[in-house]
């Protein structure tokens, strides 16, 4: 096995809601939702090598395979993406300290591909929130993916428009409406629990902060990215995530302070051996105040133990890859 080939997961929860394409509609639309399993799985494969640009035209996503199960109420899409990136590769021998920097010639129109696989196990009545799994790809946030998604949805509605139309319920004008795909985390219970009864070993304030400093006569110019504050965190309650509230909603009605938009928080597991352990969250400074860390952690897997060389892209569904993240559920 290939022991130190590894991937991550992210576990969300997401259902299919219908909105309406047809403008200025001002009554309430009952949409009759005909979409099933079965019908989605066919739309979906028959879609197969859609793709849709993003970032000025730097990235490209293709729907590259779809495969289904009905009996088992699963869908797995796999995801090229395509992105153009400048970058040099560096690697580093441990051992001896050398960097040896790669730049390679990739010619016009060629482009670093990736493959995230995506595994939605849906509810066995197609209702309320369905298991959805995503690898995780580099570079790329989570959302571009769904953003994608709702986009092949879309394009689903406009190939099968006759599906997708129903009648308003007091003009009888007909309506066009679409799927789409609303998600949020899946909360990573154990996470917080080790948050709630270990004890936080660093806390740090982010605020995003891009702009130009130009220092006068050097003809210098220095681009900043964000923003930090690191707070002592000796003097914290035992109570963690009493901590963080208050923390957060002093900085965000204190005029005297900058407006931070994120909180970096580390903490110690009580449970680890010689102090090692723990982890790191990245939480939303704005709504910790009134709400729980909960919602802002997701849920993540580490899968290891692969048989065959794990590569960046694919031409088809890694029927492997596939199954162990189906297996996490």
């Amino acid at each position: 096995m290939y022991q130190d080939h590894e991937i991550v997961v992210k576990h969300l929860l997401g259902k299919i809601v219908f909105k309406t394409r047809t403008l200025n509609v001002e009554e309430d639309v009952q949409v009759d939702k005909k979409l099933t399993f079965g019908d989605l799985g066919t739309h979906l494969e028959s879609l197969k090598g859609f793709d849709a640009q993003y970032f000025s035209k730097t990235l490209v996503l293709t729907l590259e395979d779809v495969n289904y199960d009905v009996d088992k109420s699963v869908i797995y899409l796999m995801i090229n993406s395509h992105l153009k990136r400048s970058k040099s590769t560096v690697i580093k021998n441990r051992e001896t300290k050398v960097r040896k920097e790669y730049t390679p010639d990739v010619p016009a129109g060629d482009r670093y591909e990736h493959s995230t696989h995506v595994v939605i196990k849906a509810t066995p009545k197609f209702d309320g929130d369905h298991d959805i799994l995503i690898e995780k790809t580099e570079h790329l946030a989570t959302n571009i993916f769904f953003l994608f998604i709702n986009k092949v949805l879309f394009e689903i509605a406009k190939k099968n428009e006759n599906d997708y139309t129903c009648k308003a319920k007091l003009s009888n004008k007909e309506i066009r409406f679409k799927p789409a795909v609303e998600y949020h985390s899946k909360p990573d219970e154990e996470f917080m629990k080790n948050v709630q009864s270990g004890s936080i070993s660093e806390i740090v304030l982010i605020k995003s902060e891009p702009q130009e400093i130009i220092i006068p006569d050097q003809n210098i110019v220095i681009k900043t990215k964000e923003h930090t504050l690191k707070i002592d965190t000796s003097s914290l309650s035992n109570n963690a995530i009493d901590s963080l509230k208050k923390i957060g909603a002093f900085f965000k009605k204190s005029e005297k302070h900058v407006n931070y938009d994120k909180i970096k928080v580390s903490f110690k597991n009580p449970k680890s051996v010689k102090g090692i352990g723990g982890g790191t969250a990245y939480l939303d400074a704005t709504t910790l105040a009134q709400d729980t860390t909960e919602n802002y952690v997701t849920k993540k897997y580490v899968v290891s133990g692969f048989k065959g060389q794990i590569k960046s892209s694919y031409e088809t569904i890694n029927s492997e890859i596939a199954e162990k993240i189906f297996d996490l559920l």
